[in-house]
C-alpha cells in the first residue's frame, strides 16, 4: 500500500495506514501471500514524530519524503514493471464493503 500525502507527515497517517493494511491483509491477501507493507510518502517528516506515531504498530511500514524538480529527464525512463491487483472497492469475506458498519 503506497499513500502519497501533500505536506508534512502527520501522526494520524499512522492510524490510517494501519487500518488500510488490516483491510488488505484480512480481505484481499491470499493464504500463500506475505502480509502487506505500507509506505507513506510525504513532502517532509520529523523523525521523532514518525517514530512515536508508529511505535505500537506491528505491521511493516515506512515513511519517505519527496521533492519537486524543475528539470526533466533527457530520456524518459521505461515504466516500472510490477504486478498490479486493484479493485474499485475492498469487500469483506461476507460481502460487506470493507469499513462499513456490520
Amino acid at each position: 500500500m503506497i499513500e502519497f500525502k501533500i505536506g508534512a507527515f502527520r501522526p494520524e497517517y499512522a492510524g490510517k495506514m494501519n487500518f488500510y493494511l488490516y483491510l488488505l491483509n484480512n480481505t484481499v491477501r491470499k493464504a500463500n501471500e506475505q502480509p502487506s507493507i505500507g509506505i507513506t510518502i510525504c513532502q517532509s517528516k520529523n523523525r521523532t514524530v514518525v517514530e512515536f506515531a508508529f511505535r505500537d504498530v506491528n505491521k511493516p511500514v515506512g515513511v519517505a519524503i519527496y521533492t519537486f524538480s524543475d528539470t526533466l529527464l533527457s530520456e524518459p525512463r521505461p515504466p516500472l514493471s510490477f504486478q498490479r491487483r486493484t479493485s474499485p472497492s475492498i469487500r469483506c469475506r461476507d460481502g460487506r464493503l470493507a469499513g462499513s458498519p456490520g
